[in-house]
Formats: C-alpha cells, structure tokens, sequence
C-alpha cells in the first residue's frame, strides 16, 4: 500500500469523547508517574544533601563559605543531571503519546485508511475475530463475527483512525470494499 492522503471523515460525538478520555487518562497518567518519580529524586537530593555535609571539612577555604560552596554544588549536579533526566522522557511521551490525541479531538476529523487483508484469524478458545494486515506498525484488526463473514483476502478493509496520533476506532461493520 502507498501511504498517502486519506479520505478525511468527520469525527463524531461519541469518537470526541473517547478521544478526549483516553487523553485526560494517559495525562493522569503521565502526571501520576512524573510526580513519583520527581518524589523519588527529590529523596536521592535529599540523601546527597546529608552526605555532602562533610565535603565542606575538607576542602577549608575559610570555614562556613567551603560547606555552603559544596552544598549548592550538589544541588546543581542533582537539578541538572536528575531533574532533567526525569523530565527529557516526560516532554518526549507528552508530544508523542498524549497530546496528539487531544488535537485529534480538537481538529474533528479522522481518517479512513485501505488496508488489504492478506489473513483472516479466528480463535475458538476466546471466541474472537481478526484479520492480518499489510502494515507493520497496525498487523492485526479485531472484529465481530458478521464483518468478519463479509471479508475476504486479499480483500481491502477501511479502518477509521486519528489523523496525528494514529488512535484506531472500533466501528465494525462500516468499513468493507467487497
């Protein structure tokens, strides 16, 4: 398949709200996990405050300016290299992850993406339904029983997803070219 302009569809009401929950949950997310962390480091900074008491016995410029030289050295090296380490992986998961989902949600569009079929898949023990695709990032596609009647390989199947974040709607049964 050629990637290129898909057709644009309207987002619906019901498609805006699962948007926009599935970012305020990864926002929590996100959030929840930035704070424990910045919680954690916040405890190493106060381990090293404790340790770095003594460095300014050591090294005597002229007593009390040695042990506040050492103690704001430490607090530089935990904010650059701490800090920063902790926040690089939070902005990069915030601009790939969570807020291309709020500016699908923002734009009102999605997209209908052909996909041929190479492979159809049922599996008895769980009772479910999928087809193999052509694309390596999206290889499998769930669906009810009745869409996956309809089907066939080498067959095209039209998938609804978000145009920046690639979220993949559920809509079973409106999307087959037989």
């Amino acid at each position: 398949m050629q990637p290129g302009p898909y057709k644009e569809v309207p987002l619906t009401d019901d498609d805006r709200d699962l948007l926009l929950m599935v970012f305020r949950k990864r926002r929590k997310l996100l959030l929840s996990a930035f704070a424990i962390l910045m919680f954690m480091a916040a405890l190493c900074s106060r381990k090293i405050d404790h340790s770095s008491q003594y460095t300014g016995n050591i090294i005597r410029w002229d007593g009390k300016d040695a042990y506040n030289l050492s103690r704001l050295g430490m607090k530089l090296i935990n904010l650059c290299f701490l800090e920063i380490l902790l926040i690089i992986p939070c902005v990069y998961f915030w601009v790939k992850r969570v807020y291309p989902l709020k500016r699908d949600a923002d734009s009102g569009v999605k997209e209908m993406v052909p996909y041929m079929i190479l492979r159809k898949e049922y599996f008895p023990l769980t009772n479910q339904y999928y087809v193999a695709l052509d694309d390596p990032k999206y290889l499998h596609h769930e669906m009810d029983e009745e869409s996956y009647r309809q089907c066939f390989e080498g067959g095209f199947i039209y998938v609804y997803r978000g145009i920046t974040s690639g979220f993949v709607f559920e809509e079973s049964g409106k999307y087959f070219v037989l």
